[in-house]
C-alpha cells in the first residue's frame, strides 16, 4: 500500500477498515486525522457507499471537528444523504456548511451553490425564498472558469426567472445554461475534457428545454 492509499480506500471490508484504523491510530494532530476521515470518506461516497462514508464524517464533525475541514466535510455529509433519499436531512447539513462557512476565514467553499442548486432542482417551493436569499449577486471569476460552474450558475439562474415569473431571463439563463452543457472542450489547452458536463439528467433537460423555448414549467 503506497504512501497516501491507505486513506484514499473504494471498499471497506473488515480488512480495509482493520488497516485504516491501524494508519489513522498511529497519525498526529487533529488536522491530519479530520484531513484523513473526510477524505477517505469522500473515495467512499464516489464508490456508492455512502453509509461507512458518514459514520466518518460524523466522527470527524464530533472528534476532529478543524475549522478548515468542517464546511467540506458538511457538504460531504450533505451529498451522501441526499445520494440516499434523505433529502429534509441532506437540506440540514447544507445548512449547518453554510453557518460554518460564514464562521470561517477565506477562501470560501461555496456551500450557497448545492443547497440551491437540490431546492430549485427537486422542486422545494417552501424553501425557494431561502435559497434565493443565499446566491450572491456576483461571483468571483474563479467560480466561473469551467463549463459545468456555469451551466450549474446559468441553470440555477433559469429556474430563479422561472420561480419569479420572469420569462424573458429564465429563456436566456436556460439557453446559456444548455451551451455550456453541450460543450466538449473545456477551453483550456491542456486539460481538454476538464470540468465538462458529462452527463444532463433528463428531467433538467427538459426542464431548461422548455424554459429555452419561452415555456412555463408547471
Amino acid at each position: 500500500m503506497g504512501r497516501h492509499d491507505w486513506y484514499r480506500n473504494e471498499n471497506w471490508t473488515a480488512e480495509t477498515q482493520a488497516e485504516f484504523r491501524a494508519r489513522f491510530n498511529r497519525s498526529r494532530g487533529r488536522f491530519h486525522k479530520a484531513q484523513y476521515l473526510r477524505i477517505q470518506a469522500l473515495y467512499l461516497a464516489q464508490a456508492k457507499l455512502p453509509e461507512p462514508a458518514i459514520s466518518l464524517l460524523n466522527e470527524l464533525l464530533e472528534s476532529y471537528p478543524e475549522p478548515s475541514q468542517v464546511v467540506a466535510a458538511r457538504m460531504q455529509l450533505a451529498e451522501c444523504l441526499q445520494a440516499m433519499g434523505r433529502t429534509p436531512a441532506a437540506i440540514d447539513e447544507y445548512r449547518h456548511a453554510m453557518q460554518a462557512e460564514r464562521e470561517s476565514v477565506p477562501p470560501k467553499s461555496g456551500a450557497w451553490l448545492p443547497f440551491a442548486w437540490l431546492v430549485f432542482t427537486e422542486r422545494l417551493d417552501e424553501l425557494y425564498p431561502e435559497a434565493f436569499n443565499v446566491i450572491p449577486e456576483t461571483l468571483p471569476q474563479i467560480a466561473l472558469l469551467f463549463p459545468i460552474q456555469r451551466f450549474k450558475y446559468n441553470a440555477l439562474c433559469a429556474m430563479v426567472a422561472e420561480w419569479k415569473s420572469d420569462r424573458q431571463s429564465a429563456q436566456k439563463y436556460a439557453l446559456a445554461a444548455l451551451k455550456e452543457a453541450a460543450l466538449d472542450h473545456s477551453g483550456f489547452r491542456y486539460h481538454a475534457t476538464l470540468g465538462l458536463v458529462e452527463e444532463l439528467e433528463e428531467t433538467l433537460a427538459t426542464r431548461l428545454r422548455a424554459l429555452a423555448a419561452g415555456c412555463r414549467q408547471l
